[in-house]
């Protein structure tokens, strides 16, 4: 693995200690981790001309898969809680599903 990838998909600096800083930041803002991730994105394409290139595109890159994944994440929890009422797919707004079974 070249040291370019080891910066964008584990950096040492953010991976010293027991946990990554990455799931103790998704532990802590729960719901509010979609739009870290969606803060982070703009930040990593803002600079990538003026600071590191490829690299923070690959940042970028990174943060929007995990943006991605919390979102099909939130959706499948909004499945299983559907799942388990009384209400058919057809009475409820999937679109309009936004809370939290957690």
């Amino acid at each position: 693995m070249s040291i370019e990838m080891d910066n964008v998909n584990r950096p040492q600096h953010y991976t010293d200690g027991e946990i990554e800083c990455i799931d103790a930041l998704r532990s802590m803002l729960g719901e509010d981790f979609g739009a870290f991730c969606q803060g982070t994105i703009v930040q990593y394409l803002w600079r990538y001309k003026h600071k590191n290139g490829v690299e923070d595109l690959r940042k970028a890159e990174w943060y929007l898969n995990a943006l991605i994944k919390f979102e099909e994440d939130k959706h499948a929890r909004c499945l299983r809680k559907i799942q388990g009422c009384n209400a058919s797919e057809e009475e409820i707004d999937l679109n309009c599903w936004t809370e939290d079974p957690t």
